[in-house]
């Protein structure tokens, strides 16, 4: 059988309380009196009460004073005055002072009284509940945030690769800002030997864990693919004479791997490969239908945008991956960026955009990598108002040294 609620009845008059008790008791509740407020107080201090009914005149306290008591000792329970004064001062301190949810004249109507109190603990059932699920929900949301403090650790281990800090003639500086903790943007490098390096930048459709998730996968098979021979032979790093795969076939064996499981969540990824020769001054690049990095030229000061014309990996089976090429020299700058950076909207509504891009990094060209990324986001930041597009924020700027 289910606990009853209690109820509990405050009248110096003993008629009055066996009346009371003969019209409320029920199966549902349970019925405790009391002809004091004195006495009231220990019983509400000690116990849980669903509904509280006083009567207002008591030799020993007031009823608006031992409601108001009860109000801050148990703050959910449904409190009631009861008085024989029909004087609208006394309903009024007995809101004011008392803080009851209702006001009740004697002699009373049978029928509403049980209306009355059967709402009454109706309500106080719901206020319960509500709190319950409020703990229920904020305890949720407290293991969710402790989820994503942890996965945004993971992420900076399976998501974000290790940036070279030592390679002569290159200067690499990169910044990210998730959305969500959690961020679908990846980048990795892949250094052959002191002048060959690889540079990927990818987003995955989405934000959040699922994101990351694939971010993940397609991370490590590009370090699969590029850091192994066509025949599946591990490649020392720092062999200079070992033979390693063009960036095509590196996709190109990403996509045999991943792109149908991809199609089949219904989810892709947007790429840039692209593998700067430090010695050779060129850049050779895969687009997959990424943001189009901004490469500025030193030397003609100007800034041109590498683009190419594959399509997405995951979004459709391609059978070959086109490579372009571009060359360049000494203090030349490659900036990679996700939407977040671009898609970045003013309080009007107006995109931050690629030209604005463009501007700024031939106006702030002589900045370190490192600066150059703090002026982009202090721009960005800046021009959406104070806070950023609701995509991931990634910069990976390279300098040519």
């Amino acid at each position: 059988m289910p606990e009853r609620d209690k109820i509990l009845i405050i009248d110096d008059e003993e008629f009055v309380l066996a009346s009371l008790r003969r019209v409320l008791s029920s199966n549902r509740c349970e019925i405790v009196t009391v002809t004091g407020g004195t006495e009231a107080l220990k019983l509400i201090n000690a116990d849980d009460f669903a509904v509280i009914i006083c009567d207002q005149n008591m030799p020993d306290m007031k009823g608006q004073d031992v409601l108001s008591q009860a109000a801050l000792i148990k703050p959910d329970t449904i409190r009631i005055m009861l008085t024989a004064d029909s004087d609208v001062s006394v309903a009024i301190n007995s809101i004011n002072v008392g803080h009851v949810h209702n006001f009740i004249l004697k002699p009373w109507d049978n029928k509403l009284l049980k209306q009355l109190v059967h709402d009454a603990v109706d309500r106080y059932k719901l206020v319960l509940e509500n709190k319950r699920l409020h703990k229920l929900t904020q305890d949720q949301y407290n293991q969710i945030q402790k989820d994503l403090v942890i996965g945004s650790k993971i992420q900076e281990e399976l998501l974000f690769g290790d940036i070279p800090q030592s390679l002569k003639g290159l200067s690499v500086h990169v910044d990210t800002t998730p959305s969500k903790m959690i961020n679908g943007d990846f980048f990795d490098f892949v250094v052959y030997n002191d002048t060959i390096i690889d540079v990927l930048v990818g987003d995955v459709m989405g934000k959040g864990i699922p994101a990351a998730l694939v971010g993940a996968s397609l991370k490590s098979q590009f370090s699969r693919f590029a850091k192994s021979n066509f025949y599946g032979i591990s490649i020392p790093i720092d062999d200079t004479d070992a033979r390693w795969p063009e960036i095509a076939d590196i996709l190109g064996n990403m996509e045999a791997e991943i792109s149908i499981k991809l199609q089949d969540l219904e989810i892709f990824s947007t790429l840039f490969l692209c593998r700067i020769d430090i010695f050779e001054h060129t850049l050779t690049y895969v687009d997959c239908g990424s943001t189009k990095p901004i490469h500025y030229r030193c030397k003609q000061k100007e800034t041109a945008v590498l683009e190419g014309e594959n399509f997405p990996l995951g979004m459709v089976t391609q059978d070959r991956f086109v490579e372009k090429c571009a060359s360049v020299d000494h203090n030349d700058l490659i900036i990679f960026y996700s939407d977040g950076v671009t898609e970045a909207r003013s309080s009007d509504g107006e995109c931050f955009g690629v030209d604005r891009l463009r501007e700024l990094v031939g106006k702030h060209h002589t900045l370190s990598p490192g600066e150059l990324s703090s002026k982009i986001k202090f721009s960005v930041e800046e021009f959406a108002g104070g806070c950023y597009s609701q995509d991931d924020f990634t910069l990976v700027i390279v300098r040519m040294e």
